[in-house]
């Protein structure tokens, strides 16, 4: 950031703010006009896969799986485990990806 002319102020006029978390929706209210966020009020509900997985899943429920049949069939454990079981014994032959939970960005896969 600093190579490109940024600088960290105290000042609370920022040109960027840079967070690992979602920025409370009332400081957008407050920020002036040209401040980038890198982050999106509720955000978490499409870079979380299970998030993302549930809230696909309401609209294929909602407007028919045709119109949402970008992503693959997916599980949340514990509470798919016997979906899953009965789908692997049903197909020993397939290969399955598990993800841990939660800001595990690919690390434990």
């Amino acid at each position: 950031m600093e190579d490109n002319g940024f600088r960290e102020t105290n000042k609370y006029e920022p040109n960027i703010i840079w967070s690992n978390w979602s920025v409370p929706s009332t400081i957008y209210n407050v920020l002036p006009r040209y401040t980038k966020i890198n982050h999106f009020p509720n955000s978490i509900e499409l870079t979380r896969k299970d998030n993302m997985y549930k809230n696909i899943s309401r609209l294929q429920l909602n407007y028919g799986r045709h119109n949402f049949d970008f992503i693959p069939q997916s599980y949340l454990l514990p509470n798919d485990s016997t979906q899953l079981s009965h789908d692997m014994n049903k197909d020993p032959n397939k290969y399955y990806i598990v993800k841990p939970t939660n800001k595990s960005q690919g690390k434990g896969i």
